[in-house]
């Protein structure tokens, strides 16, 4: 049963998770329950996240940080004001291209989230191969 739905606290050192399956991901090479997105091939990848927040009125920050290999690679922080109408929402877009050899592993880990900042259904993790080495 495809899911609609989603909300998920940002938890500090939790990996993002996204369980709503838009398109792609045909031989598995992302993994909905861990969150792990595994290189099909060698080359260069370009990512994209796109973060909704939600949940209390106040400023609030959060960091995240795409791993390869569990090793940080970049980090997405962002600080601001939730939208001051009755959804209390903010979002942003990040991208990075990286270069990728088969079978490494890249995966989203929260890092110092305000407490109780939800991320929810509007977000999304994309990526696709840009050139194969």
């Amino acid at each position: 049963m495809l899911q609609l739905f989603f909300r998920t606290e940002m938890i500090r050192y939790a990996m993002m998770k996204f369980p709503i399956h838009i398109s792609g991901n045909e031989h598995g090479q992302y993994n909905p329950n861990n969150g792990d997105w595994t290189a099909p091939v060698t080359g260069r990848y370009e990512f994209g996240l796109f973060v909704a927040v939600s949940a209390g009125t106040g400023p609030y920050y959060y960091q995240i940080l795409l791993e390869i290999d569990d090793q940080t690679e970049h980090y997405f922080r962002c600080t601001g004001t939730r939208a001051a109408d009755s959804t209390n929402r903010d979002g942003r877009y990040f991208r990075a291209e990286i270069d990728l050899v088969k079978h490494q592993v890249v995966h989203l880990e929260i890092y110092y989230p305000t407490p109780g900042l939800d991320y929810y259904r509007d977000s999304f993790w994309e990526g696709k191969l840009i050139k194969r080495y």
